[in-house]
């Protein structure tokens, strides 16, 4: 078939505003027409390009400027918003070639495309909220640490806390897998850029520290992985150390004495042990 040499140049791309996030789509057709101009909502995935929603506009004699409506399938994800040209050959087969072996897609003066962000990232991808925040003390059991319980409208497959030292701009960041009952136990640790000990030796100096939480919805092809917002900053202070070492030892045998659930051989008080979080 003869070659057309067509150019295609999306004008606008208006968010609708509806709940399914419709666009409207007006492009414009110049040089030679083809028979159909497909408009397509696009992602690139490692597998290669995947549509995620098509409107074919059948072109007409003489008019230049048309409109489409297309869906986005997900809100506040980057897409490509594309407009392909469709040549149809005498058997009613789509040309995807010319006879020198050029593709149609490919012999465009120009190839259009947009980045199309959708605005209302809470209304798809709600913030959860912490509810509350439990400090507990360092036990025979393991050091210390806060229990973290959080409300959620959406549920996300991963959440990421953000924690920093009340009055610092140092954080960390902490990503980990849904819970069944939206809490999650962080314990004494040293991370990347704040050491979270929740406890100290001075009984009347605690600690107090910032948290915030945010969903994470995990990468499916052929979506990217998506993030809420994070919630609100709650602050909170450190857990007071036990004094008591019957509550230390909780439901530990002590007939035989206490020595043995502490480490041999070192000049370690039992008030240390009490006390300081082992964090390395």
């Amino acid at each position: 078939m003869e070659k057309r040499y067509i150019t295609i140049i999306i004008d606008s791309i208006t968010d609708l505003n509806t709940t399914n996030f419709e666009i409207e789509v007006s492009f414009s057709v110049f040089d030679d027409h083809p028979d159909f101009i497909e408009l397509a909502v696009e992602s690139s995935t490692q597998q290669g390009i995947s549509q995620h929603d098509t409107k074919l506009v059948e072109m007409k004699d003489d008019v230049k400027s048309y409109k489409g409506t297309l869906k986005i399938p997900i809100a506040n994800i980057v897409f490509n918003i594309v407009a392909h040209p469709i040549i149809i050959k005498p058997n009613n087969e789509r040309l995807d070639k010319y006879e020198d072996g050029s593709y149609v897609d490919n012999d465009m003066n120009y190839m259009p495309y947009a980045l199309v962000r959708t605005t209302d990232k809470n209304a798809e991808f709600p913030a959860p909220h912490i509810t509350e925040i439990s400090p507990f003390p360092k036990t025979i059991y393991g050091n210390s640490g806060i229990k973290i319980t959080w409300q959620t409208i959406k549920k996300y497959g991963e959440y990421e806390l953000l924690i920093r030292k009340a009055g610092e701009e140092a954080y960390d960041t902490i990503l980990f897998k849904a819970t069944a009952d939206n809490s999650y136990k962080l314990m004494s640790r040293k991370l990347n850029n704040v050491a979270i000990d929740f406890i100290m030796s001075d009984l009347h100096h605690l600690h107090n520290f910032e948290i915030q939480i945010r969903g994470v919805q995990p990468a499916t092809v052929p979506l990217e992985t998506v993030s809420s917002n994070w919630s609100p900053v709650v602050t909170f202070h450190t857990a007071i150390p036990l004094n008591s070492l019957s509550g230390f030892l909780y439901n530990k045998d002590l007939s035989t004495g206490i020595r043995k659930y502490f480490p041999q051989n070192t000049n370690v008080s039992l008030r240390r042990q009490m006390w300081i979080d082992d964090i390395y």
